[in-house]
């Protein structure tokens, strides 16, 4: 519990770890680590039409420079149906992730060319990152199995 309301508890196999819940239709993230805050952020609205965008801005001062991070997150298709893996998920929403980078108010560089994949009722179901800034190398992360209690 943080402020009053319940978070659940996220941690990847780097040792990351993140604090999520939901309000209506949005997914609220704290990710002290990435994000250098204790705020809750939007990552995930699940209404909205192709094209909504939404995002947040960070800005850390260390060693006599502040770094700014833009986040921005945009609905870039809705799916009747995604398959994956022998599995077909119904009501998918593809959203893409772009991160800004300014140094003392001078563009640094972008991240962009990641894409989330989320099924309504069970969550995410593949990540698309690109992992190198001038070839289009992408790596998945896919969902393999799921229960629905």
């Amino acid at each position: 519990v943080i402020g009053g309301e319940l978070y659940f508890i996220v941690e990847n196999d780097q040792g990351g770890v993140s604090y999520m819940r939901k309000s209506g239709d949005k997914y609220l993230v704290i990710n002290e680590l990435l994000y250098n805050d204790q705020k809750d952020h939007v990552f995930l609205q699940e209404n909205g039409e192709e094209g909504d965008e939404w995002g947040f801005e960070i800005s850390i001062s260390s060693y006599g420079f502040v770094t700014k991070n833009v986040y921005t997150y945009s609905i870039h298709e809705k799916l009747e149906s995604f398959d994956l893996n022998g599995t077909t998920y119904k009501d998918v929403l593809v959203i893409d992730a772009d991160t800004d980078t300014y140094m003392d108010g001078e563009y640094v560089m972008s991240l962009s060319d990641t894409r989330y994949y989320y099924a309504k009722g069970v969550g995410l179901i593949r990540s698309k990152l690109n992992q190198s800034y001038w070839f289009e190398e992408f790596s998945y992360s896919d969902l393999t199995k799921h229960t629905v209690k």
